[in-house]
């Protein structure tokens, strides 16, 4: 895999646990703020769920 590749595969992960564990520090963090604010804490939580699987790269049969 390239490294594109792994490195979205990463932040993919990284979100999806944010969406699982409901990170504290993360929702209240400035940048997420502005999702929190738009989509209350649950939506944000959603969003970032499905933004952790739109980031993991596609499988291609071999």
């Amino acid at each position: 895999m390239n490294p594109m590749g792994l490195l979205c595969m990463g932040i993919g992960v990284f979100a999806l646990a944010a969406r699982v564990c409901d990170w504290d520090w993360l929702m209240k963090a400035h940048k997420a703020g502005f999702m929190v604010t738009l989509l209350t804490r649950t939506g944000a939580r959603t969003f970032y769920g499905l933004l952790g699987l739109a980031l993991f790269p596609p499988r291609h049969p071999r």
